[in-house]
C-alpha cells in the first residue's frame, strides 16, 4: 500500500507505520523534519546552533519576532543603512507569497494575511550576465539514525533571473526571483559544464 500525506504530518502516526514492519517500509518523511524544511523553524535553527554568524543574514519569525524586527529596521534606517527585507511565509516556496520591500507599513500589511518571516535582502548577490541565479542539487537522505547516510545526484540544475539585477523595482519577479520554471516567462537553460567555465 501507499500512503500520500499532504499538509502538516503526525509524526506519531508516522513512527507507528515505520514500527510495524521496518524491513519493507520506506517512508519519505523523517521525525522533525520542518526544522529544515520550514523558514521559522530553520530560522531558530540555525541561531540556536550557529548564534548570531557572519553567513546567516539577520532573520525574524514575524508571528514572535516582529519587535526585534522593526528595531533593526528603525536602526538601520537612522543609519541610514539599506532596510530592504524579503518577506516569506512560513512554508510556501517558488517564490509564493514573497514580497520585497523597504517599507514598514507593507510589511506590516503582510502580516494580515498568513504567518511570515522577514529576512534581510541581499544587496549584492552573486550574479551571472549581471543576473541573479541559484543552483539546485538534488539530495537523497536515506538516514538520520544511527548515523547521517546521503547522497548527492552529481549533475545540478541552474536557475536564472530573466534581468539584470539592481535594487529597484522590488516587483518586478523577472528580476529579483530565479524560479521562471514554474511561471510563464522565458527559461534559460544551461548545462553546468558551461555554466562553471564561464562562472569562473
Amino acid at each position: 500500500d501507499i500512503l500520500w500525506l499532504c499538509g502538516v504530518i503526525n509524526f506519531e502516526i508516522l513512527n507507528s507505520l515505520r514500527n510495524k514492519n521496518k524491513s519493507i517500509q520506506f517512508v519519505n518523511q523523517f521525525v522533525n523534519e520542518n526544522v529544515i524544511t520550514m523558514k521559522n523553524f530553520l530560522i531558530e535553527t540555525i541561531t540556536s546552533v550557529f548564534g548570531n554568524c557572519d553567513w546567516f543574514l539577520n532573520s525574524y519569525n514575524l508571528e514572535n519576532q516582529f519587535f526585534e524586527f522593526f528595531g533593526d529596521f528603525m536602526n538601520r534606517y537612522e543609519k541610514q543603512q539599506d532596510t530592504t527585507f524579503i518577506i516569506k511565509p512560513f512554508n510556501l516556496a517558488r517564490g509564493i507569497g514573497h514580497t520585497i520591500s523597504n517599507n514598514p507599513t507593507q510589511i506590516l500589511r503582510l502580516l494580515e494575511t498568513e504567518s511570515k518571516i522577514a529576512q534581510k535582502y541581499i544587496t549584492n548577490p552573486a550574479l551571472f550576465d549581471n543576473k541573479k541565479f541559484d543552483l539546485r542539487f538534488i539530495v537523497c537522505l536515506k538516514r538520520i539514525e544511527p548515523f547521517i547516510e546521503a547522497y548527492v545526484y552529481n549533475q545540478f540544475q541552474i536557475r536564472f533571473a530573466n534581468k539584470p539585477f539592481s535594487m529597484d523595482h522590488f516587483e518586478d519577479y523577472q528580476k529579483h526571483f530565479t524560479v521562471m520554471t514554474f511561471v510563464p516567462y522565458e527559461l534559460r537553460k544551461m548545462n553546468q559544464n558551461e555554466f562553471i567555465s564561464n562562472f569562473e
